[in-house]
């Protein structure tokens, strides 16, 4: 608004209201218009936090993941693992890998890990736990 604008303004007001009643008119259009503003801050804080939640709960889990050790091999693995150690030890003798012509066999790099060879991740805890429950669903 232009400053011509703005006295006009306050010219009709003064008209309107007198000037016995301007005073109290202008503090009223001040407490609704910091009401107004406190409202629509409001708003907007509780949007930003709904907004934020489901984020920073999954960063917070995900840093959490990432922090927390790996998890330790139970002795039912290790014993998996023991036992398969001898089919794949017969499957290359140590003797034979010294040999030039094991130097010239090549490897297949892209070969699929047998199911013993495979490891399981443990938790103690549920690391979805922290999630709301609307955003996790358990496969039945």
């Amino acid at each position: 608004m232009s400053f011509n604008e703005l006295i006009i303004l306050m010219v009709i007001a003064l008209v309107l209201f007198g000037p016995e009643d301007l005073p109290d008119v202008a503090r009223a259009i001040g407490k609704v218009v910091f009401e107004v503003k406190k409202i629509a801050g409001d708003m907007t804080k509780e949007f930003q936090d709904a907004v934020n939640t489901p984020s920073n709960v999954l960063k917070k889990t995900l840093d959490d993941t990432l922090k927390t050790p790996a998890p330790k091999k139970s002795s039912q693995e290790v014993t998996k693992t023991a036992a398969a150690a001898p089919s794949t030890a017969a499957a290359v003798a140590p003797e034979a890998a010294d040999t030039p012509e094991a130097a010239d066999t090549p490897k297949d790099e892209n070969a699929t890990p047998n199911k013993d060879d495979e490891e399981l991740l443990t938790y103690d805890e549920d690391p979805l736990a922290e999630l709301p429950q609307d955003m996790v669903s358990y496969e039945k």
